[in-house]
């Protein structure tokens, strides 16, 4: 049943279709907004993406599993427009977005994504989850510090690497050496560090 509706892509196609009518309205559309008013309704709209994912994740889902599994669907669509706002508009909150840190925790979102699950897990089967608030923050501090650490060392370590060998492959596949066997998997940068 979780992977019916929280792994599933046809669960996740409204999230799909949303980012897919931003980055569509972003190459077409023009600013339409003033910068008082962009700088608003940004703030605005990170606020809400911020309340709801804390209501839903933080209140609704303890009572319900299933607005657990299916709340990402619910605030997509809000999520999409955020990401809009921030890219089309110059305001503060797009300059602040801009910096090096969230920058960089952006390229490694994906290993955050895949590791979210797996470290909390972790705590709670080796008995550090604890009721206690005191502790229980310090823990959750502990424990995002630990996931972006070791989604950074993933990122270097997997998925930069990936990057630059599926580019080399499309690039070759592109020109036709790698079909014609101009190419050997030795070329690869990834094989070549090796070296």
């Amino acid at each position: 049943m979780r992977w019916l509706l929280y792994f599933n892509p046809a669960t996740r196609l409204g999230e799909i279709l949303a980012g897919l009518t931003a980055a569509h309205l972003y190459l077409v559309q023009r600013r339409t907004l003033s910068a008082p008013r962009a700088s608003t309704v940004t703030l605005t709209a990170i606020l809400a993406v911020v309340t709801i994912h804390l209501w839903l994740y933080g209140g609704v889902a303890y009572h319900t599993s299933f607005i657990g599994r299916t709340a990402p669907p619910l605030y997509g669509p809000l999520l999409a427009m955020t990401i809009y706002l921030v890219a089309r508009y110059d305001t503060p909150w797009s300059r602040l977005f801009s910096q090096a840190m969230p920058v960089r925790l952006g390229e490694v979102s994906y290993s955050i994504y895949l590791l979210h699950e797996i470290i909390p897990s972790a705590f709670k089967w080796l008995g550090l989850m604890t009721t206690d608030l005191a502790v229980a923050w310090v823990t959750w501090v502990g424990l995002l510090l630990l996931l972006a650490l070791i989604s950074h060392v993933s990122y270097a370590v997997i998925e930069r690497p990936a990057r630059v060998d599926s580019g080399a492959i499309g690039a070759a596949a592109r020109t036709g050496a790698y079909s014609a066997g101009q190419l050997s998997t030795a070329d690869l940068p990834c094989a070549s560090a090796g070296r």
